[in-house]
């Protein structure tokens, strides 16, 4: 590998130095057709950098992934599931989020009086965070791409926030400038360290596959603290929130025809082309994807966009799924059946994990019964499990 990328920088090591072999990643070109395989969840902590953090002495929120190669010939989805990521230091106000333009008309109902990056409380808050990261891939023109984003774009991740609390601590500012005695991350230097690990992961795709001119993927990925829920997506995967019974789409599925993508996709020299729906060039069905470089001087992009929401106590949990589910579940039909699953567990008395896995094999069958024939994987992050952020 060379010196940048995840083939890691030399400096990585310090923060970053367990490969991708002791995360829990999906890979599932041999899964039958009609089974389906659970992505593992493992315990894959480092703390970044030593000395900065401190020990967030907490379970992390019960997961259930699973993945199904469905009818498709192959399987090009793939994922990952780690329960402790990375450790950072936060700083921010009470109420503040990060919410992209495109996304923030969807989400008014997440936020009382305030406006979406706006707090009526001034005085920051510092606070010790603990992220766990769970990634769905779905790869076009073949499972490379999908396969090096499951294994490396959380060690992207890792270094990324190592960066950022270093270049804090050597400028003394810390939280964007909220002034010094309060080190740590503010909510849109997290949101820059997530959009270079995307940019990071997409430079490397060259060095790791020799070339990827025409295998592509998309990404939709979720950093949970107690405090926060980030979600970073690029390409027509989702993510979808279940808070106080309500669905809320926190991403957007980046498709060729919304107006500013195309706009972005002719002022780059490219066209969008109606061959079986829209397409870049007649050929990718989505505007935004990791990998597709022979795409990229025709306006296909690896930028996600990025959302970040303060934990409420109505949290119930997060959905991340590759459009094999979204094409034929609806967001509020995908909360609703989750939600059963949660209620029935709960009545019953059960073990915390095991709603999530449940309601994430619900949600796959329902799409299989639905006449989905695509590759589907799906994620359930349970909220409800110390949901309440800590004073």
């Amino acid at each position: 590998m060379g010196s940048e990328g995840c083939g890691l920088p030399m400096e990585a090591f310090a923060v970053a130095s367990r490969s991708s072999e002791s995360a829990s990643t999906g890979d599932y070109a041999a899964a039958p057709a009609s089974g389906s395989v659970d992505i593992p969840v493992a315990d894959d902590s480092m703390a970044i950098p030593p000395g900065q953090c401190r020990l967030w002495l907490m379970a992390a929120p019960p997961v259930g992934s699973v993945a199904t190669q469905g009818l498709r010939p192959g399987m090009e989805d793939a994922g990952t599931v780690v329960e402790n990521l990375l450790e950072a230091p936060l700083l921010f106000r009470p109420g503040e989020s990060v919410v992209p333009p495109a996304v923030e008309g969807g989400l008014s109902g997440l936020w009382d009086a305030a406006r979406p990056g706006r707090s009526a409380d001034t005085v920051p808050r510092r606070v010790e965070a603990r992220f766990l990261f769970a990634g769905v891939y779905d790869g076009h023109g073949g499972a490379e791409v999908s396969r090096e984003l499951a294994g490396k774009l959380h060690q992207c991740l890792r270094l990324q926030f190592a960066r950022a609390l270093a270049r804090e601590e050597e400028s003394g500012s810390g939280g964007g400038g909220w002034g010094g005695g309060h080190p740590g991350l503010g909510l849109e230097a997290v949101a820059q360290a997530v959009q270079a690990a995307f940019h990071m992961m997409d430079r490397s795709l060259d060095e790791a596959l020799g070339e990827a001119q025409s295998v592509g993927s998309t990404a939709v990925v979720a950093l949970v603290s107690r405090w926060h829920v980030c979600l970073a997506n690029c390409g027509d995967s989702r993510a979808v929130l279940c808070r106080s019974r309500a669905a809320y789409r926190m991403t957007r599925d980046h498709k060729p025809d919304m107006d500013d993508e195309r706009e972005r996709i002719v002022r780059k020299g490219g066209m969008v082309v109606d061959l079986n729906g829209p397409r870049v060039m007649g050929m990718l069905a989505m505007s935004r994807a990791l990998g597709d470089h022979c795409l990229r001087s025709a306006g296909v992009v690896p930028d996600p966009e990025i959302t970040i929401v303060g934990r409420s106590p109505g949290d119930e949990f997060l959905v991340l799924a590759t459009d094999g589910l979204w094409d034929v579940v609806s967001d509020e039909e995908a909360c609703s059946l989750a939600s059963r699953c949660f209620e029935r567990a709960s009545k019953q008395d059960g073990p915390t994990e095991t709603a999530a896995r449940v309601a994430a094999r619900v949600l796959m069958k329902a799409a299989m019964d639905r006449g989905s024939r695509d590759n589907i994987t799906v994620t359930v992050i349970d909220l409800r499990y110390n949901n309440q952020p800590q004073e």
